[in-house]
């Protein structure tokens, strides 16, 4: 099998080199021998994507001479002729340089400049610690923008515990705090933007479920747009089985408004090696006595490095229907991944219909 390119590689020698003599258009002494070899010293190899990033950003600061504002403007000027993900470190220069009571607010006025040729979503971060009370306005003023980049701004940066960003101390006690720049973007024309606002609803669900449970109440049959983001808002809840999630859309348990007939599971490889791919075939058998929504999912039991177990579900189909049966064959790699490392012993497979466990088997997982 191939191996994969990690992410932080992007930021090659070369990479480096064209983005310095960019910057020399703007201040011909810039020196960008210096620049990428500073960058690339001490233990750089060492450093993860968003140190890459934050580093690049630090010494891009000290590289350039003038005041913050003239700083500024160069940085815009690279950003909109450098648009994307592998140019995020240049809205990073704002949270490095900017944070201070004199540049806050024209530091805020920047990001949402910037946010429009990538994402700002990292940047406001230290802004919103230093003083959230300072920055809620700006974002609920940027949650009404007509630029859809700087309406998911408001969305993204505010999420309490973003990928690769700090944690928002404040909004993770009071996650409510971000309930009205969420509601003027429940019902927003833009993917990009609703997908944001089901992300943040998601994460607060996480620890604070009675809450999004309650949003997602009132949001309920405002639009189709709202009723997307509603949704995706309670994956993780509608994963866990939690009782108000499933009757939010209208999931019932087995045994009321419906009848699980038999189950049937068949692992087709009951013991197999670290690397290879698990096989199984299954089958539900339902009585029904009218159309309603019904959702399968499949988990796993993975087997920890300390002998414990964790489980991880997996969307078989999930829809408004009426038919009997449901069957049909499964797939699941067991290569280590980066995101996931596997362990021998003893698995389970386990079998859901709207949240309920119905059937369990286990398999077995080797070295070798």
């Amino acid at each position: 099998m191939g191996t994969t390119t990690p992410l932080k590689d992007i930021y090659t020698h070369d990479f480096l080199l064209d983005f310095s003599k960019q910057v020399t258009t703007f201040q011909s002494h810039f020196n960008s021998d210096s620049f990428v070899l500073e960058i690339t010293s001490n233990s750089w190899t060492e450093l993860s994507l968003r140190q890459r990033m934050m580093k690049i950003a630090t010494l891009l600061g000290d590289h350039l001479t003038g005041t913050y504002l003239e700083k500024l403007e160069i940085i815009l000027s690279l950003h909109s002729q450098n648009p994307g993900f592998n140019y995020l470190f240049l809205p990073d220069f704002v949270s490095v340089f900017g944070l201070s009571d004199e540049h806050f607010d024209i530091s805020l006025d920047y990001l949402k400049k910037l946010t429009c040729f990538s994402s700002a979503e990292f940047a406001i971060r230290p802004f919103i610690n230093k003083d959230q009370k300072r920055v809620q306005p700006f974002l609920l003023e940027c949650s009404l923008n007509q630029n859809e980049h700087i309406r998911r701004l408001a969305s993204e940066g505010s999420r309490p515990r973003l990928p690769w960003g700090i944690h928002l101390k404040d909004y993770i006690q009071n996650p409510e705090l971000n309930l009205p720049l969420l509601t003027n973007l429940k019902n927003d024309p833009s993917l990009y933007v609703r997908k944001s606002v089901a992300n943040h609803l998601n994460d607060i669900s996480k620890e604070n479920p009675d809450l999004v449970i309650a949003t997602c109440k009132d949001w309920s049959n405002h639009s189709k747009e709202t009723d997307w983001i509603i949704k995706r808002a309670c994956r993780t809840l509608v994963k866990k089985a939690n009782p108000d999630a499933l009757k939010l859309f209208g999931y019932a348990e087995p045994g009321t408004t419906f009848e699980i007939l038999r189950t049937e599971l068949s692992i087709l490889n009951k013991t197999l090696s670290i690397g290879e791919t698990l096989s199984f075939n299954y089958l539900i058998e339902i009585t029904l006595t009218a159309t309603q929504p019904l959702r399968l999912e499949f988990g796993i039991n993975y087997m920890k490095a300390n002998g414990t177990t964790s489980l991880k579900k997996f969307h078989i189909s999930d829809s408004l229907t009426s038919e009997q049966i449901f069957s049909g064959k499964k797939n699941l790699s067991f290569q280590d991944l980066s995101t996931r490392n596997h362990y021998p012993g003893t698995h389970q497979l386990l079998l859901f219909c709207n949240g309920q466990q119905v059937n369990c088997m286990d398999f077995h997982l080797t070295t070798s």
